[in-house]
């Protein structure tokens, strides 16, 4: 009698300890997956702040690039486009210790100057926020 009271409170430890056991491995996941959330929202919302600044002051210098251009001290220019790296905080920087890449892309039709505008992690593909915007220019007489 004694020896079967003893088995059986043994199998009872042996279920919760095997219930705990896989409850604790589905709340690491959780938390695994939530912390990856985070971070691409962190991600997310920065580049819609360092899209915001590009965009306000593109149009504050009516699309004109060369003077956008001087705002931003550090790029690379090539022939259709113009990189810009900034820093995780969204600051401007050289492309050593860039975490974002920004990509403007100037084109004009009309009287409108257009801006294409994709802004990255650095080493990834997919593109955080993108973005185009249409300035209208009135043209002088």
């Amino acid at each position: 009698m004694r020896n079967s009271r003893a088995s059986l409170f043994l199998m009872e430890l042996m279920i919760s300890i095997m219930f705990f056991a896989i409850s604790g491995a589905v709340c690491i996941q959780l938390f695994v997956k939530a912390h990856t959330i985070n971070e691409m929202t962190e991600d997310k919302s920065k580049a819609t702040l360092i899209a915001q600044d590009i965009c306000e002051y593109y149009h504050y210098t009516d699309g004109d690039k060369t003077e956008m251009l001087s705002y931003y001290w550090d790029y690379e220019e090539s022939e259709d486009s113009i990189l810009l790296h900034f820093t995780e905080n969204g600051t401007i920087c050289s492309n050593v210790g860039a975490k974002y890449i920004a990509t403007l892309s100037f084109d004009q039709e009309l009287s409108y100057h257009i801006l294409s505008l994709e802004i990255k992690n650095v080493g990834e593909e997919e593109a955080l926020y993108s973005t185009r915007i249409k300035k209208y220019v009135q043209s002088t007489l």
